[in-house]
C-alpha cells in the first residue's frame, strides 16, 4: 500500500441528513456570516411596520401578514421584490376564484367540497408544470384557505344577532349583515393582509435590499477561500469543499440572472458565468484530489496565493493580471493536477476579461417562446402525483375540521401546502420542523401571555415583545 494510500483515510460522508454531533452542526449553521445580521435587522423592522399599521387600522389576520414577511423575506433584493410581486398578483386571482366558488356554492353547500377539491388539484398541478409555479401555488393556497376561512364566517353569519342572550357590542359585526356581504368582507379583509405585508416587503427592499450580484461575488470569494485552506493543507476544510460541490451551481446562476435584470439599465459589470462554472469545477477537482492523494498537498500549495487574491478581487471588485499556476505531481494525480492547472487559468481569464454588460440570459434567450406549461407535462407522472398528494392531504384537513367542529385548526390546512415536498423523506423532515417550531412559538406564546401580557398596556409593549423574538427567528 502507497503512503498516500495510508494518509487518506476514510473518504469524507455523503450524506449530511442526519449529522452525528448536533450541537456542532447547530452551531456550524447559526455561525455568522456575511449580510445576515443585516437580513434579520430588516426582517424585524418590516414585521414591526406591518404590525404597527395593522393594529393602527384595525386590520384582521393581521398573525397572516406577519408570516408573509418572514416567508417572503429571501437573501437579496430582487428574488424578494419578484416573489412578492407574484404574491401579489396570486392574491388578487384567488380572491376572485374563491368568491366565485362561494357564489357557485352558496345555496349548493354540497358542490364546494368538489370544487374546493378540483382548485386545489389544478393549482398544485400547475405549480410543478408550469414556469409561473410559485403563482398557482400561491393561488391555491389562498383559495384553500379563503374557503375554510369563509366556513367560520358563515358560521358568524347565520347564527341569530339579539340582544336578548348577548350585549350587541359583545357579538361581531359581522353578525349583522347577511351571509354573501360578510363573505366579501372577509375575503377583501384578507387580500388587504396579504396585499399590506407585499408592499412593505417591495419597498424596504428597493430602499435596503441586498444587490444579487455582491451576494454572487460573496459565495464566489468563500468558495475560493475554502479552497485555499484545502490547497494549504487544513484538515478542516474538506467538509465545506464538499458541501459547496453538493449545493451546486443552479443557485449563482440565479444570482447571476438577477443581478443582470437589477443592473441591465445601470451598465454595471458582471462577472460572466463562465467564472461560476470554473470555481465551482475547481471545488470538484479538489475533492477527487482528496480521493485520490488524501492528504498529501505540497504540489497544490502554489495555488494557494492564487485562490486568496482571486478571493480579493471578487469581494473588491478589482483584479491584477497574475501569471499562470502550474500544478505538477507524479503517478495518477497527475491528470488531476493537470485539470487543476486549467481550472485555475480558466478563472484566471474570467477574473481579468472585461465584464458583461448585458442580459445574463443573452439575446437568443430572450427570443426563445415562452410556455405556460413545461415541455412534459402531461408526460411526466410526478406532477399529477404531487397534485394529488397535497389535495388529500388537504381533504383530509378540511373534513376533520369541519366533523370535529373545530375551526380554531384551520391552520392544519396552511401546514398541508408548506410542507408538501418532491420525496416522503423531505416532506417529513419539513413537517418534522415546522411542529417543533410551532411548539417553540406555542411555549413562548404562553409564556407571554401568563407573564408579559399583564403588564403590556399599549403598542409600544407588543413591539417591544415582537422584535427579540423575530429577530431570533429570522
Amino acid at each position: 500500500m502507497s503512503a498516500h494510500a495510508t494518509e487518506r483515510g476514510l473518504p469524507p460522508d455523503v450524506d449530511e441528513g442526519n449529522p452525528r454531533d448536533l450541537v456542532a452542526w447547530l452551531v456550524a449553521e447559526l455561525r455568522p456570516t456575511p449580510g445576515r445580521l443585516g437580513d434579520s435587522l430588516r426582517i424585524v423592522a418590516m414585521l414591526l411596520v406591518v404590525v404597527t399599521v395593522g393594529e393602527v387600522f384595525r386590520i384582521p389576520n393581521i398573525a397572516v401578514s406577519a408570516y408573509i414577511v418572514l416567508f417572503l423575506s429571501g437573501r437579496e433584493a430582487v428574488s424578494t421584490v419578484l416573489t412578492a410581486l407574484i404574491a401579489g398578483i396570486a392574491v388578487v386571482l384567488a380572491i376572485f376564484a374563491t368568491i366565485a366558488v362561494f357564489m357557485l356554492s352558496l345555496s349548493e353547500p354540497a358542490l364546494r367540497i368538489p370544487l374546493m377539491a378540483a382548485l386545489t388539484y389544478g393549482a398544485m398541478f400547475l405549480s410543478q408544470a408550469s414556469p409561473l409555479g410559485p403563482v398557482f401555488f400561491a393561488a391555491g393556497f389562498i383559495v384553500a384557505y379563503g374557503l375554510t376561512m369563509g366556513d367560520v364566517v358563515l358560521g358568524l353569519a347565520l347564527q341569530p344577532a339579539t340582544a336578548g342572550n348577548a350585549a350587541q357590542f359583545a357579538l361581531p359585526e359581522i353578525v349583522f349583515i347577511s351571509p354573501p356581504e360578510a363573505l366579501v368582507h372577509a375575503l377583501l379583509w384578507l387580500s388587504l393582509a396579504v396585499v399590506l405585508p407585499v408592499a412593505v416587503l417591495i419597498i424596504a427592499n428597493l430602499l435596503a435590499g441586498r444587490d444579487p450580484a455582491w451576494v454572487l461575488r460573496g459565495a464566489l470569494a468563500e468558495r475560493l477561500a475554502t479552497a485555499a485552506l484545502f490547497c494549504a493543507g487544513e484538515r478542516a476544510a474538506e467538509r465545506p469543499l464538499q458541501a459547496q460541490a453538493f449545493e451546486g451551481t443552479a443557485g449563482l446562476r440565479k444570482l447571476h440572472h438577477l443581478a443582470g435584470l437589477l443592473h441591465r439599465d445601470r451598465h454595471r459589470p458582471l462577472w460572466g458565468v463562465s467564472l461560476i462554472a470554473a470555481i465551482a469545477r475547481l471545488g470538484l477537482l479538489l475533492l477527487a484530489w482528496f480521493r485520490v492523494e488524501g492528504t498529501a498537498r505540497d504540489p497544490l500549495v502554489p495555488a494557494v496565493g492564487f485562490c486568496r487574491a482571486a478571493e480579493r478581487a471578487l469581494r473588491d471588485g478589482e483584479f491584477a493580471a497574475a501569471d499562470p499556476v502550474v500544478i505538477t505531481a507524479t503517478g495518477s494525480a497527475q491528470p488531476l493536477a493537470n485539470a487543476i492547472s486549467r481550472t485555475l487559468a480558466a478563472i484566471r481569464d474570467g477574473l481579468t476579461a472585461p465584464p458583461e454588460r448585458t442580459s445574463p440570459r443573452g439575446k437568443d434567450a430572450a427570443r426563445s417562446p415562452r410556455r405556460l406549461l413545461v415541455a412534459d407535462a402531461f408526460s411526466n407522472p410526478e406532477y399529477a402525483r404531487f397534485a394529488l398528494k397535497v389535495t388529500l392531504a388537504v381533504m383530509v384537513c378540511y373534513f376533520a375540521e369541519n366533523l370535529a367542529n373545530w375551526p380554531g385548526i384551520h391552520t392544519s390546512v396552511i401546514t398541508c401546502f408548506y410542507v408538501a415536498l418532491g420525496t416522503v423523506g423531505e416532506t417529513l423532515h419539513k413537517a418534522t420542523l415546522r411542529i417543533i417550531g410551532c411548539l417553540i412559538g406555542a411555549g413562548l406564546g404562553l409564556g407571554a401571555i401568563l407573564l408579559l401580557m399583564p403588564e403590556m398596556t399599549d403598542l409600544g409593549d407588543l413591539l417591544l415583545l415582537l422584535a427579540p423574538v423575530t429577530l431570533l427567528a429570522a
